[in-house]
Order: structure tokens, then sequence, then C-alpha cells
């Protein structure tokens, strides 16, 4: 999210200036993702593009010489035993790297074990340990709260019931598809709300029924 492309996103969905819904529209969405013009400087400051993901999409692809979902089914998928899922695709087969995978709770908790272990699996190593805390250690302010960023998941200090601040990491999708991590107390929570219009029912239930009962 610190690319530094001319991006628009946090506009209504019939806004014409809405960049995620003109690249959705549009039916190929990476060739749209890379035709931004640049706005800044790469890396220095925080502007959410759901383009990026599929920027990083087109990387994976070219690297490992397969389509996402054949990578993810091999390496990631099929080890956790993840089986039940669907994947949104543009006209051309490329999958929504930036909001498209529909998972089960269940299986959105097992990607959160894997973090918590380091990216070990049932004693098989699936990521390295040394991405895992790259990917979730904070490299920018974000400008939505008080959070961070890393690559693709947010960082909070938060304060528990005891008083203390802890180290909340997540995984956050439109409509309430969040992911919660706590590493301090080896605790994952899962939503999968499908809430557009009203205000979600995680950051409260985070805030009111998680947050006080940690001491």
């Amino acid at each position: 999210m610190s690319a530094g492309f001319a991006w628009e996103e946090m506009l209504p969905i019939d806004d014409p200036k809405n960049d995620n819904m003109n690249m959705f529209n549009g039916g190929h969405w990476l060739r749209y993702a890379v035709s931004r013009p640049m706005a800044a400087k790469p890396f220095t400051a925080f502007k959410y593009n759901s383009g990026s993901p599929m920027i990083v999409a087109g990387i994976i692809e070219k690297a490992a010489g397969m389509n996402l979902d054949a990578f993810a089914e091999k390496y990631l998928f099929e080890p956790l035993e993840i089986r039940d899922y669907r994947w949104q695709k543009d006209a051309t087969g490329f999958c929504h790297a930036g909001g498209g995978l529909h998972l089960k709770p269940m299986d959105m908790v097992k990607i959160g074990m894997l973090m918590l272990a380091d990216g070990k699996w049932r004693n098989r190593q699936l990521i390295s340990a040394d991405w895992v805390t790259k990917a979730t250690s904070s490299y920018l302010a974000t400008s939505f709260d008080t959070s961070t960023y890393g690559y693709f998941w947010w960082i909070r200090e938060m304060k528990t019931g005891g008083g203390r601040m802890t180290k909340v990491i997540s995984a956050e999708g439109a409509g309430g598809q969040k992911l919660y991590l706590f590493p301090e107390y080896r605790l994952i929570v899962a939503f999968t709300e499908r809430n557009y219009t009203t205000p979600q029912v995680s950051p409260l239930f985070i805030r009111e029924s998680i947050l006080p009962i940690l001491d």
C-alpha cells in the first residue's frame, strides 16, 4: 500500500473516479493496476490500493511459472487441508488477489495458526519464519486509525483488560471479513460478516468482548 501509484478507492462504488471499481469492471485487473501513473515516491506514504496485490500476484505468477490459485493450492491450501474455497477471476482467468478469495472461518483460523507458529504446520515449514516476522512488522502508519501496516497485515497496539498494551495483527477484507491474531496470548479470532452497510461487528467484539478478558 505504498507503491506510489495514483489511486482513489475510498469513494462510493458508483463514483466514476473509484479506481477499484474501474479495475474490477474493466475485465483485466492486472493490466489496469500496472497502467496507473505514479503520484508519489514509492515506499514513502500509505495509500490504500487494491491494485497493489494484483501486481504482487502477477510477480508471483511470473516467478513461479503457474497461476496464483495453482501456486496457493500447491504450497498453502493443500498442506493446510483447505479444500472448500472460491476465488474470483477476471475475464483472463487472473485471480482477484485484492479481496476475491472466499474461505471458511475454520480455514482462516488455520492461516492464523500458521502465522503464530512462525510458518510451521505439523512440523513442516511452509513459510520461512523470517518472512513471517517481516510480513508482520510495522513499516508505515496507515491513513485509517492508529494502526500501522506490514506486508498486507495490519498491526496495532491495543490495551487489555489488565491495562497492558498487546500487539494485535489482522488481515482485513471488505465487508468485515477479518482475521485477528493475538501473538502474546496465542489467540485467533475470525469473522465473516459480509456486512457492507452497517457498522461491523468485529471491531466492537474485539474491543468489548476480547480485550477486557485479557490480563
